[in-house]
């Protein structure tokens, strides 16, 4: 796990900075190597060229991202419900359905969720997905702040807050 944050977390910002980029910038890799960023019309798939040495992008909503490097994947910032008018900010509910379907878009589940804060455009489909079958088979943990973990707290489900753990300051400094 540590090797998927070393790995993807310093990439990340900068790949979800220009994926609206029209040109194919060339940037530094982590190690110093330069890598090439560009849009894919389908996803590469095990067994494709490519499939292990891509880093891929896919986003699902809002802050919402799927990122996958070989078999190694991450979401971010479980938000995939949208829909949200002025009206609807005093009733704001997870819509399960949704989250189960939007999240079939994804390979696999990830191997881990990453939530940046506890605003509900971030976490508020965090449970119904932390709650899909696969991923509880799967195992996916999720990863933020003390906010994060005291809200799915509040679901009162042991086997997700078992899978939810807290990133302190002194470990966000690390990276």
């Amino acid at each position: 796990m540590m090797k998927l944050v070393a790995v993807l977390i310093p990439t990340v910002a900068m790949v979800v900075a220009i994926t609206t980029c029209s040109t194919v910038p060339k940037v530094p890799d982590v190690d110093g190597a330069v890598m090439e960023l560009g849009r894919l019309t389908d996803a590469l798939f095990p067994g494709e060229s490519g499939y292990d040495s891509t880093l891929q992008l896919s986003w699902l909503g809002t802050a919402c991202h799927y990122i996958q490097l070989g078999d190694l994947g991450i979401l971010t910032d479980l938000f995939v419900t949208n829909g949200v008018s002025l009206g609807s900010l005093m009733n704001l509910r997870s819509d399960p359905k949704r989250v189960s379907e939007t999240l079939k878009r994804v390979q696999s589940p990830p191997d881990a969720v990453f939530v940046n804060h506890a605003h509900s455009d971030h976490i508020l489909d965090a449970h119904a997905a932390m709650e899909l079958q696969s991923w509880k088979q799967h195992r996916v943990l999720l990863y933020g702040g003390r906010s994060v973990r005291n809200i799915l707290a509040g679901w009162g489900d042991d086997d997700v807050l078992r899978r939810t753990h807290e990133i302190t300051a002194s470990q966000r400094d690390v990276w």
